[in-house]
């Protein structure tokens, strides 16, 4: 049974209110904290903001990246919660390539996922 299931069972009424809080003590609650300490051991994460319409990842250069993960591109997105970004080998190419350039080029990120570079640049 998934936590918004077990809420609702309760709020129905077929559960009692310490059965409830057991069952989302011992199988729900951790993943906020395990959550937690995902964000404090990626320093690419500033910090995950749960809303009702989806949940905004803070990226520590300040840049918000917003998930529906009702969508698929999003999921793949998510590896950077869980393993950093998945780009910054390839970005620190990139900006060290273009230091040593004099007039530093253009960029044109032509990818088709959600921007992750353009956002950086």
């Amino acid at each position: 049974m998934r936590f918004y299931e077990l809420r609702n069972s309760y709020r129905a009424g077929r559960i009692e209110k310490k059965l409830y809080w057991e069952i989302a003590r011992e199988n729900y609650t951790h993943i906020l904290t395990d959550i937690q300490r995902i964000v404090q051991d990626n320093p690419e994460v500033e910090s995950i903001s749960i809303q009702g319409d989806g949940i905004v990842l803070t990226k520590a250069s300040g840049v918000k990246l917003y998930f529906d993960f009702t969508q698929s591109i999003c999921r793949a997105e998510a590896d950077m919660l869980l393993e950093g970004d998945p780009e910054k080998e390839d970005m620190a190419y990139i900006n060290d390539y273009l230091s040593n350039k004099e007039d530093h080029g253009v960029i044109f990120d032509i990818g088709a996922n959600v921007g992750i570079f353009s956002l950086d640049f």
